[in-house]
């Protein structure tokens, strides 16, 4: 995860954050993120109300975490896990932003119900 975090241009909390530009996309309950220094995408799944966040405010802070974590871990675990890697310095974090939520919407526009 090392690696992968310093070759996608992630920096520690104590130096400038990161911009890595506009590579997520959203759509089929997804999140798609485009790593372009290292030609790579991941994909996760996300809830509606963070994808319907986006078409607002379609900035998102990248974080990842160093240290192991149970893929099903509880929420207190998760804040714990990232409370943990803030102070032993296993944290990675960069600045990351969408161009397409949902099918064809533009992220950063308005809502319409």
């Amino acid at each position: 995860m090392r690696a992968l975090a310093f070759a996608a241009g992630l920096r520690t909390p104590d130096q400038p954050l990161a911009d890595l530009g506009t590579c997520l996309t959203a759509r089929d309950g997804a999140v798609h993120l485009r790593l372009v220094r290292i030609n790579k995408w991941l994909s996760l799944p996300t809830h509606e109300h963070w994808r319907r966040l986006l078409l607002t405010r379609p900035e998102a802070a990248l974080v990842i975490g160093l240290a192991p974590l149970d893929v099903h871990a509880a929420a207190e675990e998760a804040d714990r896990y990232l409370d943990h890697c803030l102070h032993t310095g296993d944290l990675m974090v960069g600045r990351v932003h969408a161009d397409r939520v949902a099918g064809d919407a533009i992220a950063g526009q308005e809502l319409t119900t």
